[in-house]
């Protein structure tokens, strides 16, 4: 990822911003940008000037952290309740941002599993609510490193007549939060199992290997727990993966915690302006966004002063 520099009154300020290395960056990591802002309004007599230079800072940190999206402070006290846990799984998520230079970050992911559905998401949005909910009410503008897959939220409608998965991608684009939601398969991968095992976290875990668009992943199956399911869209394996990760290992899922819950922890969606879309729509944007950050950022900003390269190497998941 290259670095971009923009101007806020008469400073220039590099971009992304150093993050916060643990999950507690997930409302943090904007911080610096807003104290840096507010000495700027302080002491420029052109504020509207600043204030849209601080809409742009906070739309270009957001887009340059992240192929897929960014967690913006939305109110995680207004939800609908879906169902109710029966598991959580911790995993650690590894994602190479850029193979070339080896620049790779790390996410705290969640997996809820219920009788009639599944979540996967960031672990912050879990355990970090009073911070979210702080910055929600100050209106400052924070949000999670959501680089890799930190952006998304997967949900797996386990029941019903056509059991199918549907993601949610948060992504900032040119200061305004945009929440896209589209269907796709559910664990559509075929697996092929071998006779290897190594055991995770106690559990024997069994190989398994597949491929799914564009990707060969090879994933340790844990059959003595007795559901179908995995991180991210990975699943449909005679147990719960524990461990996954493509040839390449530029994508990879640890599991670091099992919790058996007792009916206590709700699977919830949370009210947003959901926009409905399309998978190759979604795909497209974070492409495009990757292309040329700084041109797209004059186009609608034509005051701003952008410096810098502004190509930033896109690596997703899905290469398909």
């Amino acid at each position: 990822m290259i670095k971009l520099r923009v101007r806020i009154g008469a400073q220039d300020h590099a971009y992304p911003p150093p993050l916060i290395p643990n999950s507690m960056s997930v409302v943090k990591s904007f911080s610096w940008l807003w104290l840096a802002v507010r000495s700027s309004l302080r002491s420029s007599l052109m504020r509207g000037l600043v204030c849209s230079s601080l809409w742009l800072s906070l739309c270009l940190t957001a887009m340059a952290q992240s192929p897929v999206g960014n967690i913006f402070p939305f109110d995680v006290r207004e939800y609908t309740v879906l169902d109710t846990a029966s598991y959580r799984i911790d995993y650690k998520t590894t994602c190479i941002l850029d193979p070339k230079k080896g620049e790779q970050v790390t996410n705290d992911m969640y997996l809820l599993i219920g009788r009639k559905m599944s979540k996967f998401g960031h672990s912050s949005v879990l355990d970090d609510t009073e911070e979210i909910i702080a910055i929600h009410n100050r209106g400052v503008g924070c949000g999670i490193d959501a680089r890799g897959l930190a952006g998304i939220e997967v949900y797996k409608y386990l029941s019903g007549a056509k059991p199918y998965s549907e993601l949610t991608v948060r992504l900032v684009i040119f200061s305004a939060v945009h929440t896209f939601v589209y269907q796709d398969e559910l664990h559509p991968q075929s697996w092929t199992l071998a006779d290897e095992r190594k055991e995770i976290l106690g559990y024997s875990c069994q190989k398994a290997t597949t491929s799914f668009r564009g990707r060969s992943y090879t994933a340790w199956v844990a059959t003595d727990i007795p559901v179908s399911n995995g991180p991210w869209l990975l699943g449909g394996v005679p147990g719960l993966i524990l461990e996954a990760y493509d040839a390449k290992r530029e994508y990879v899922f640890q599991a670091t915690a099992i919790s058996r819950l007792q009916g206590v922890l709700p699977i919830v969606k949370y009210k947003d302006t959901y926009k409905r879309t399309e998978r190759r729509k979604v795909r497209d944007l974070c492409r495009h966004m990757h292309a040329d950050l700084a041109r797209a950022i004059q186009t609608f900003f034509p005051r701003a002063r952008v410096h810098g390269a502004s190509i930033y190497y896109y690596n997703p998941i899905e290469l398909e």
